[in-house]
Order: C-alpha cells, then structure tokens, then sequence
C-alpha cells in the first residue's frame, strides 16, 4: 500500500522520482488518508506554490506543501488548546460555585432542576449525574467537577430553562456583557452556538484531526471554521469576565521552544494565512 500511495503522489504532486524513498518513509509514520485533505487542498490550488516557497524553509515542491500542512495543522492544534482548556475550567468553576451558592454542593443530584428541559438534554444530565452517583464510593463535589464532568456536560447544563433564568436561579448571571461591572446577561442561544463550536474544536484535537481549511462546527446555525471558534472562545472568556488570558497561558503557546517569545496562536494562524483565505 505505501509503495502504491507514493508512486500514486509522484504522479498527482507532478513530483521527481528522487522523492519516492522520502515519501515511503513518511508513510510508514502518518497514513495517506491522514495526508489526503492536504493533498486535495494543493492539487485544487497549486496557483499558491509560490506561497509556499516564500514561507516554508527549504521548500523543494509540492510534497513539501503537503508535509508542511500536516506540521501545520498539529502547530496549531497545540497553540489553541491552551485557550480552551483555561474556558473549559473557568466555564465549570463558575457554573458549579455558583449552583453551590444558590442550592448547595450536591446540586447534582437534584434531578428536579432538569424538569423543564428538552427530553435529550433532560436525559442526557439526569444519566450523567445518576451514573456518577453509582460508580463513584465517596460522591463529592469536588471529585464530580474536577474527575467526571466534560465540556458538554456543562455546555448541556447551560441549555436547562429552570438553570439558566428562573426566579431564584439565573446562570446568565454568570455571562457579563463586556466588564465584571456590567451585568447584562447574554442571550442563551448565542452562548450555546458558541460553545458547541468550541467543543466540536476540542473534539477534532483530542482526537488528531484536521481542523484547518475546514468547517469545524456545524450543528449550530453557524458553520465555524478554526478562526471563528478562536474568536469564540475570546468571546466567551471576556464575558465570563476571565482578565489576563495571556498571563495564565504564558508560555504555553511557544511549541516548547525555549526562545520563543511571538508564537501565539494568531502569529501562526497569520504565518500561512494565504491557505486560510
């Protein structure tokens, strides 16, 4: 199958036979069909080869855009996780203090705070919980929070009328509209298209997909690709009044390189930006 595949990109990349050996070795690591959206991608826009040249060092030919576009991928997939894993926990600190607050800490296993929920979401937390309550020896809330629950549970929690803006329990509370001292509530729809968004992103990174030159999330009206859900995951934190975003990240975005000191994710997004267009 290797010897195939590269004989069969020789002949699409219009590439020397020089590069059969390279490519075979490349193979035995990372599957065609892992490589087979970057191919596509050139083969449908091999107009930007002078592109490639002015930004990849060493550039040879079009084998060299593909390898380049798999690094790429995994460059950016490592720069933006940081930001969801900071919303991610500031999303389910904020949702869970605040239902210890107004209910107590075993919230959780109230299952009447579901019953004006939709069937699937109602179903989908009163499960969550009650399987918890089942596996778990010592039920506590914090071994809930910090072992158990995922993005979607707290992205689902969100979706619940009784939770999100009831007489006594207002979880919209918890979004500010642009500064901790304006308390203007966002609407729900809005911050739950959003976050589906970003959790399709942490889905498709978890599990080593592609997430550029295409669309990311679309269950939601919207159809997101990689630069919106980066400007939802901004929007989230700032209306969750989460300040300083760069300082807790730090270094975090630097690829583990030591001397770097500009490799966010937008200097990277902003390095290939001619593929994003």
């Amino acid at each position: 199958m290797i010897k195939s595949f590269a004989k069969q990109l020789i002949q699409e990349l219009n590439l020397p036979e020089s590069r059969y050996d390279s490519i075979c070795k490349f193979l035995e690591t990372v599957s065609y069909y892992k490589l087979l959206p970057y191919i596509e991608f050139i083969k449908n826009n091999q107009n930007i080869e002078n592109d490639f040249k002015l930004n990849i060092k060493g550039y040879k030919d079009l084998w060299d855009g593909v390898t380049e576009l798999y690094r790429y991928n995994i460059k950016l997939s490592i720069a933006v996780y940081p930001y969801i894993y900071v919303l991610e926990t500031a999303l389910k600190n904020k949702i869970n203090n605040y239902l210890c607050e107004k209910l107590d800490k075993n919230w959780y296993t109230n299952q009447d705070l579901y019953n004006n929920a939709s069937k699937n979401t109602r179903e989908y937390l009163s499960d969550f919980n009650n399987k918890y309550l089942k596996e778990a020896k010592n039920p506590e809330n914090g071994d809930f929070l910090e072992n158990y629950t995922m993005f979607g549970y707290w992205t689902a929690t969100l979706k619940v009328p009784n939770l999100w803006d009831s007489k006594n329990i207002k979880l919209k509370q918890i979004f500010i509209n642009g500064s901790i001292k304006d308390l203007i509530s966002v609407p729900t729809r809005e911050v739950y298209d959003k976050l589906v968004s970003i959790n399709d992103l942490r889905n498709n990174i978890s599990h080593h997909n592609q997430i550029i030159l295409k669309e990311i999330s679309s269950r939601t009206k919207h159809k997101y690709k990689l630069w919106d859900i980066y400007q939802n995951i901004n929007w989230i934190l700032e209306h969750l009044g989460c300040e300083n975003i760069d300082w807790v990240i730090g270094d975090l975005s630097c690829n583990l390189n030591e001397n770097c000191t500009k490799r966010t994710f937008e200097t990277l997004y902003k390095e290939f930006e001619f593929i994003h267009k």
